[in-house]
């Protein structure tokens, strides 16, 4: 059975069941699917007053694990991609609790602090992150400066606004970067691609002629028309290693969706199994729907398990003012997900 063990230390059995069996979650008659209510990560972090979006985790050269929030608020000043670092220690049984604020005060991770971060993969003594352009929505990677830790682009912009969101999730394997992004496709539901690029030199990644794209049956095309998608997913999605059970997983949430679901996958191209429905978003208005899933492979778990962050998102007109009058409703949220034994 899967279960998932919420923080900080209590746990709900959840319907369904191994990776790879189909989710029987939905049918009639079936338990209500468990509310992952999780923690407030950074809550009582010294000059932080608010955090807003998702966040992901990048696994840095010397050990330590970088956190990039989408939005927060330190006093008066909005800072966007806010950095927060952590030792290599970090926890989620102590909700993140040794994540510090570099330097003396909150400050954005990328330069320019408009870009929007999408995901970050550490090859060698690089450290990438896929971003948003905000000025044409395209999709580009910038490169962590070894001088003062910020990120900035390299190469120029890669995928147009209208492409799968490529960078949504990154990961490093066998000595490629895969750049995997989710498209809508249908009602309320989405179709997932993938794109390859040789992680050295690291230049070639801001380069989109450097680029394959997966077109199925193990073959990868240099066109990007020619992607194919590799599974149904969400917009909202991760994708991460996991060792222990030698699988990747992926977790998402359909369009304007509140269920966390997560597909085993054999490689990042997949094939991907079945979704499993986990559990349902704590979201705390009728609005509200279930947004920016990551997965942080990093961060210490029970054994078994895997950290998973999520946040809470609206397309009310209202949404700015609401969170600033209550912020709490809108802090990203991380539950730890104890996982099957799997095939």
């Amino acid at each position: 059975m899967l279960a998932a063990a919420l923080v900080p230390a209590c746990a709900t059995t959840l319907p369904g069941g191994d990776l790879g069996e189909s989710d029987t979650s939905a049918d009639a008659g079936s338990p209500a699917l468990a509310v992952l209510p999780g923690c407030m990560p950074f809550h009582a972090l010294a000059g932080v007053d608010a955090v807003t979006g998702g966040m992901r985790s990048i696994t840095e050269p010397d050990g330590s694990v970088l956190f990039i929030a989408d939005d927060a608020v330190a006093g008066t000043t909005d800072v966007p991609a806010l950095a927060l670092s952590a030792p290599a220690s970090v926890t989620v049984a102590d909700c993140l609790a040794a994540a510090i604020v570099p330097g003396t005060a909150p400050a954005s991770a990328v330069d320019p602090p408009t870009l929007t971060p999408l995901s970050g993969v550490t090859v060698a003594t690089t450290t990438l992150l896929y971003y948003v352009d905000p000025t044409y929505g395209s999709v580009g990677v910038s490169a962590q400066s070894p001088t003062d830790g910020l990120f900035r682009p390299i190469g120029s912009l890669l995928w147009t606004f209208d492409r799968p969101e490529y960078g949504t999730a990154a990961v490093a394997s066998g000595g490629d970067i895969y750049a995997i992004g989710c498209i809508s496709d249908r009602f309320l539901d989405a179709d997932c691609y993938v794109a390859q690029v040789a992680s050295a030199p690291s230049s070639s990644t801001g380069d989109e002629s450097q680029y394959g794209y997966y077109i199925g049956a193990g073959a990868w095309s240099p066109r990007v028309d020619d992607a194919w998608p590799v599974t149904s997913g969400g917009t909202a999605m991760d994708v991460a290693w996991l060792a222990g059970p030698g699988r990747w997983l992926m977790a998402f949430v359909s369009p304007l969706g509140t269920t966390i679901e997560v597909r085993s996958g054999l490689t990042p191209e997949g094939p991907w199994s079945a979704p499993i429905s986990l559990g349902t978003c704590d979201l705390a208005d009728p609005d509200m729907f279930c947004g920016n899933i990551h997965l942080h492979p990093q961060v210490a778990v029970p054994a078994g398990s895997v950290a998973l962050s999520y946040a809470a998102a609206s397309l009310s007109s209202d949404v700015a003012s609401r969170q600033a009058a209550e912020p709490d409703k809108w802090w990203p949220r991380v539950v730890a997900l104890t996982l099957p034994t799997l095939p």
